[in-house]
């Protein structure tokens, strides 16, 4: 009986021990699926980033630009302005 048992005893040890190199097989395999996927997707975001960075330089030089002619047209605007009211002065 002492040997059954111990044979029957032996059985289970070796298998647990493959349902545990089992068992940490196949996590393994869908954990190494989602770092692939989630590597990828950070390749992608990156990508998207650096494009955005220069899309926002891109339309911050453009608004400098913009700022810049408006401050000369407002400068025109009151030049054209003195001018009318210099005129007006010289004809009273």
């Amino acid at each position: 009986v002492a040997v059954a048992l111990t044979v029957l005893g032996a059985g289970f040890a070796n298998q647990t021990e493959v349902r545990a190199e089992g068992v940490k097989a196949t996590t393994n395999l869908p954990e190494k699926a989602k770092y692939d996927a989630l590597r990828d997707e950070n390749t992608g975001l990156r990508g998207d980033r650096t494009k955005l960075l220069k899309k926002l330089e891109e339309e911050q030089e453009k608004s400098k630009n913009l700022e810049k002619q408006k401050q000369e047209l407002e400068n025109q605007a009151l030049n054209f302005h003195d001018v009318i009211e210099t005129q007006e002065k010289e004809k009273e």
